[in-house]
């Protein structure tokens, strides 16, 4: 899809399906930043930083994304991160936790991160027969320090209003 024309597209949730209307040229997002936390349904590429088989960086998962490039999203195109991050008026999903290098890190926390991981549940255990996956309990500790982080560079008001 490409992401300067409206877009009509048909996305299943939960075995039905529902109609959602994106526009990937939103002007202005009506949120300053989205955190996404979840499984392979979210993940944009925090797997392919993980030793796990549960990954989605072959050719035939971004057949359909821009560039027909493997993203590490487990489907073809744009995963259902990136529908919600459209409605909310940004292009895409934040990028991967994983992939952020320091000052990376630093710059993109005030605009959000993606924590998802494929094959991760509520219980630590859980994909753990993939190998390494960021499960929701760790997801929300990484999440608990780009927090603190952000409280710590913006103050306690921004900070606090990202609590849990």
């Amino acid at each position: 899809m490409d992401a300067g024309y409206e877009t009509e597209e048909a996305v299943t949730s939960g075995g039905r399906w529902d109609l959602v209307l994106a526009s990937g040229a939103a002007a202005e997002a009506n949120v300053p930043a989205i955190f996404i936390f979840g499984d392979s349904t979210a993940d944009v590429g925090n797997n392919d930083y993980l030793p796990t088989r549960a990954r989605a960086n072959f050719p035939y998962y971004g057949i359909d994304f821009p560039n027909g490039t493997a993203t590490g999203r487990f489907s073809n195109g744009f995963n259902s991160a990136d529908e919600i991050a459209r409605k909310f008026g940004f292009k895409m999903s934040p990028p991967p936790f994983l992939v952020l290098k320091l000052e990376e890190l630093r710059a993109q926390m005030s605009r959000g991160i993606n924590f998802a991981s494929g094959a991760a549940g509520i219980f630590d255990h859980t994909g753990s027969s993939f190998g390494t996956v960021l499960p929701m309990g760790l997801q929300v500790q990484h999440f608990a320090t780009v927090s603190a982080n952000l409280t710590a560079s913006m103050g306690f008001r921004c900070g606090a209003s990202l609590a849990l």
